[in-house]
């Protein structure tokens, strides 16, 4: 309960990292935070939350769809869109086939 008290934290770095935690736990409600905050325009002097978020999610899942965090927007939203689509079938503890990873 206490992680999911996490998700709607206001720090977004305690978010990604709640989410991150409920996956590892077996729980795939802190996805949609995670890619939320792919978009997200906050930094301090050592990261971006979206860069965290990305770094989360490659972390969990073993792929990465391309995403950069100074990229062009058109391309961070593909790359959102793909994480999207993984997210709908990603199973905590593995990673089912869903969209290929960008080399």
């Amino acid at each position: 309960p206490q992680l999911r008290r996490c998700l709607q934290e206001p720090n977004l770095w305690v978010r990604n990292d709640a989410a991150g935690a409920l996956y590892r736990l077996g729980c795939r409600e802190g996805l949609p935070v995670l890619i939320a905050n792919l978009s997200s325009p906050q930094q301090d002097d050592k990261s971006t939350v979206r860069g965290h978020a990305d770094s989360t999610l490659r972390q969990l899942s073993g792929l990465s769809f391309g995403f950069q965090t100074d990229g062009p927007a058109e391309e961070r939203a593909e790359a959102i869109r793909r994480w999207e689509e993984w997210a709908k079938q990603a199973v905590p503890g593995g990673t089912p086939a869903g969209p290929s990873p960008r080399p």
